[in-house]
């Protein structure tokens, strides 16, 4: 369905601090490793709110930074959050086959959070899914997107009647160019 893993150390820490909760990519070439063993490189911005990257598999984007996969953006909804604050909301439904969801991502506060690669200042921003096959499942995925940055730090996972499951992750390490 979707992941998401980018970190990046940007040379523009002055301006990024001037328009903190905007969105940008991060520095083409920065390297960044997760929990999971999974490493990325950034590429480039490619388009509104979409930012390129390397993996492991090859190469993909990201749309706003919560996920890689389009058919989750229909219309580019997600551009309703950006820029970042307390409380902006955007809600949608897809459609799979005969599955129907219902999806609500909310960006819910500011905070610290510390992880291997270090301490961030961050926007937790929660996506909820719920519906599926039996319009029973409840899924959270909550993504801690540091501004300064200009990626997210951490991710959680939580579903009840579901038997979808994504490991929990941090960032682990970041590479600038």
């Amino acid at each position: 369905m979707f992941f998401v893993a980018t970190i990046s150390i940007t040379s523009s820490m002055a301006i990024a601090a001037d328009n903190e909760g905007q969105f940008h990519c991060p520095k083409p070439g920065t390297k960044f490793e997760n929990s999971l063993g999974r490493k990325w490189v950034a590429l480039q911005e490619n388009g509104p709110l979409s930012c390129a990257y390397r993996g492991s598999k090859g190469d993909y984007k990201i749309i706003s930074h919560v996920t890689i996969n389009t058919r989750y953006n229909p219309n580019n909804v997600l551009s309703g959050l950006w820029p970042l604050k307390t409380g902006n909301r955007v809600d949608f439904t897809t459609n799979a086959g005969n599955t129907t969801s219902t999806q609500h991502l909310e960006v819910m506060n500011r905070e610290t959070v510390v992880v291997k690669a270090g301490s961030f200042t961050v926007f937790a921003i929660k996506w909820v899914s719920e519906g599926g096959k039996r319009r029973q499942s409840h899924i959270e995925n909550v993504y801690y997107y540091a501004p300064l940055l200009g990626d997210i730090v951490k991710y959680t996972f939580k579903a009840e009647a579901s038997s979808e499951y994504f490991p929990d992750w941090e960032l682990t390490k970041i590479e600038a160019p």
